[in-house]
């Protein structure tokens, strides 16, 4: 969760700031009631955060190597892949046309037992909505799939996304997720007015923030 706050510091105006909460160890045992300190958290891919990164490894390494496509193949790495959480990350990302994923901001956590599953969490999404102008027709899936040229030679090798959807079922549950998504909570008309609501509490602030900050080094 996060919002917006001004700032001050002794006294002095600093700005406009999201106070949020940071996605660690207490983070996941608030929201998800799970022990913090019994807890595989891997950042960007190969960045162990807690715990170890043996079942991490392991999973990748099945997942590259086995045709997804058989069912039994399908369900040894889906049965360790929190499947609601997986479709929801990706659906976002893809939408919302995040340009700083999936080469980077990749954070995944489960619990540190045989049964842990493992969940993504979704951060860091300042450029997004095509903040890079690499155009409104940019083909995201492409991106996320690693078939986008700019991304191709630094695609991660330990994304599932693609390995996942040689599995034809899950294919039809990602593409069924994706649509109910865009009638729903990516629905321009409901997706449109939730960011204009947003913008308009922030907008009696946003001039004296930037009078604040235009010409500083900062």
């Amino acid at each position: 969760a996060s919002r917006a706050v001004v700032v001050f510091i002794n006294g002095q105006y600093w700005g406009l700031y999201s106070l949020m909460e940071r996605a660690d160890e207490n983070f996941l045992a608030s929201h998800h009631a799970v022990d913090p300190d019994a807890l595989d958290v891997v950042e960007n891919g190969s960045e162990v955060v807690e715990g170890d990164h043996l079942a991490y490894s392991e999973l990748t390494r099945e997942c590259g190597t086995s045709d997804l496509a058989r069912p039994e193949a399908f369900e040894s790495v889906a049965s360790r892949i929190d499947l609601r959480n997986f479709l929801g990350y990706h659906i976002s990302q893809i939408y919302l046309d995040n340009a700083d994923w999936p080469t980077h901001n990749t954070l995944l956590w489960r619990p540190h037992r045989p049964d842990g599953q493992w969940r993504w969490i979704l951060k860091d999404l300042d450029a997004t909505f095509d903040l890079n102008e690499y155009g409104w027709d940019r083909a995201t899936l492409d991106v996320a799939l690693g078939l986008n040229p700019e991304v191709a030679a630094t695609y991660p090798p330990a994304v599932f996304l693609p390995q996942m959807l040689a599995n034809q079922e899950f294919r039809e549950e990602f593409i069924n997720g994706f649509a109910d998504a865009m009638n729903s909570v990516f629905l321009p008309s409901q997706f449109v007015s939730r960011i204009d609501s947003l913008a308009l509490a922030l907008y009696s602030e946003v001039a004296r923030h930037l009078d604040r900050w235009r010409g500083s080094p900062y």
